[in-house]
């Protein structure tokens, strides 16, 4: 299992302010080794700026980054997207789609949609990992705030 630290908001803004920036990253965290094509196993390769595609040179395979994760298909940019996810993730409580939409210019239909997606990843990645040993618990609350209800 990986753990990240916490990054701060300017660190934040600081790696990730455009959609080359965030395509890199999820260029490293798909194929880590380098591009290795999905469908012939080759590693030569070259990149169509225009429609930000990787295509194999052996087999002509044409491979994206965010092909089959969250982000497959998406107008938005990743940019957005990214900056969606840093702020689910940096205040406990979370934010509200509402938030969302406005802090990042999205109508509310697609700061939805959006949410909905990444907390649907979420969900996935958590429901792989059992929970072991002591678990520690903040700020949780049972029953009702008055008696017998």
């Amino acid at each position: 299992m990986v753990v990240y630290e916490a990054i701060t908001f300017f660190e934040f803004q600081k790696k990730y302010y455009s959609d080359e920036l965030c395509r890199n990253k999820l260029f490293k965290m798909r194929w880590s080794d380098g591009f290795i094509c999905p469908h012939c196993g080759n590693k030569t390769y070259s990149f169509h700026s225009t429609r930000n595609l990787y295509q194999c040179k052996k087999c002509k395979y044409q491979a994206s980054v965010t092909s089959g994760t969250i982000f497959h298909k998406t107008r938005v940019s990743l940019v957005k997207w990214f900056w969606i996810i840093y702020l689910l993730n940096s205040d406990k409580r979370g934010i509200s789609i509402l938030e969302v939409s406005k802090k990042l210019e999205l109508r509310y239909a697609t700061a939805w949609t959006m949410m909905h997606k990444i907390r649907e990843g979420m969900s996935d990645r958590d429901s792989k990992y059992d929970l072991l040993g002591v678990l520690d618990m903040n700020e949780t609350f049972i029953g009702s705030s008055s008696e017998g209800k």
